[in-house]
């Protein structure tokens, strides 16, 4: 009898995690839900982990990790191993270890020996021009990488024409600057940061036992840690927002050079600009070291056309009022006008913008611009297919289709 009421209370459980979040309850995808990176969506000087990050010299900011590739010292050399970076923010780091995964799989199904490694060179929030200081940074350590991959475009219009613009800091400067400079908070804003610190230390306490609990194999316990994750992260939101609104005086260290544009058209002129400037100089710098570079323009809801929502993303994953939104829709237009410019001048660009245009499945996984494991299986999936297709590394050009 007992049995078989945990059998009906589990059932009605994975019902219950399908309705509410668009896909079957699975341990593993909760696993990496939990520890994704929500780049553009969490506090600007914290990660996906809720954990806060540090000030690096050269591109601003890495995570607290001390083995990340950002953070390894010396980086990969030439050693015999075919190395690809991927660089750009958090859906770029999505895509790292799937494009790997990817690419072994082709290479095993073909009986090739491919000794194939993906360095997820990336961190939430990157936008342009970090990218360019990642790569020169690596390459100056030493570095050698085979091809390199940037994957961006959406931080480079919501961050730096919605979020740096509002918050009155440079728009080419890391997403939020002044936040990271706690000295010149005024003192509710370090009580915000102290509750927003609070948060993310109960979002480890939740995560410190989720994978060892007896439960958390059911999906009553995961939809019930899933339902407390949520509640925290939209804390977090909150008081991230709150801390922005707070009104500070303006210094060079936290606002950077003045800047003026006459409307908000020049404004995302300038950022599309300073975006193709940036992938003409990794194009550069990947060709001093005799790498493929491959740009990729990642989609995004908000962009109208590119994606048919279905019902549970029109609930979870679009949010009309959402303050990214017009910089999407206004920006995403001028990247791809700029793409092909810069296919144009040789620079092998990709836009993915519709690459999920007919597809009506539940894909994006929250308001800003991540995927669930579908969407990133087939965003990977259509980077690798692009990447064998113009290659001219004799590894990956037997990886590719007959």
């Amino acid at each position: 009898m007992a049995a078989g009421t945990l059998l009906v209370i589990e059932g009605l459980a994975r019902l219950a995690y399908w309705s509410t979040y668009g896909e079957g309850f699975s341990l593993d995808e909760l696993r990496r839900t939990a520890a994704s990176a929500d780049g553009a969506t969490k506090p600007a000087a914290q990660n996906g982990d809720g954990g806060f990050r540090i000030l690096h010299p050269y591109f601003g900011y890495t995570d607290n990790v001390p083995d990340l590739p950002l953070n390894v010292f010396p980086p990969p050399g030439d050693d015999g191993e075919f190395h690809i970076a991927v660089v750009g923010g958090s859906v770029a780091r999505q895509v790292s270890q799937p494009i790997e995964q990817r690419l072994r799989e082709l290479a095993t199904a073909r009986g090739i020996d491919a000794p194939i490694k993906v360095y997820a060179c990336n961190a939430g929030g990157f936008k342009q021009p970090q990218q360019v200081m990642v790569l020169g940074w690596l390459l100056s350590m030493g570095a050698h990488y085979d091809v390199v991959i940037n994957v961006d475009g959406y931080n480079e219009v919501a961050l730096s024409g919605g979020e740096n613009v509002n918050l009155h800091v440079f728009p080419f400067y890391p997403r939020a600057w002044s936040s990271y400079l706690t000295g010149g908070v005024l003192a509710d804003g370090q009580a915000l940061l102290g509750r927003l610190q609070l948060a993310a230390e109960e979002r480890q306490a939740l995560l410190g036992g989720a994978w060892t609990d007896a439960l958390s194999f059911t999906a009553l316990y995961g939809l019930w840690l899933r339902i407390e994750l949520d509640n925290n992260t939209e804390t977090q939101r909150e008081m991230t927002r709150r801390a922005l609104a707070l009104d500070q005086d303006y210094s060079l260290e936290r606002n950077g050079p003045g800047y003026a544009y006459p409307d908000s058209a020049a404004l995302f002129a300038a950022i599309a600009e300073g975006w193709a400037r940036g992938s003409r100089l990794l194009l550069a710098l990947s060709q001093s070291v005799g790498a493929q570079y491959l740009h990729v323009l990642q989609p995004n809801q908000y962009l109208p056309g590119s994606k048919p929502l279905s019902e549970q993303e029109l609930a979870t994953a679009f949010n009309p009022e959402h303050v990214y939104l017009p910089a999407v829709r206004d920006g995403y237009p001028l990247l791809r006008a700029k793409g092909q410019e810069l296919l144009a001048d040789g620079v092998d660009f990709l836009d993915l913008t519709q690459v999920f245009a007919s597809s009506t499945e539940t894909l994006y996984v929250d308001d800003c611009c991540h995927f669930n494991k579908v969407g990133v299986r087939r965003l990977s999936e259509a980077i690798v297919e692009h990447l064998l297709a113009k290659s001219t590394a004799p590894l990956l050009r037997s990886l590719a289709a007959p």
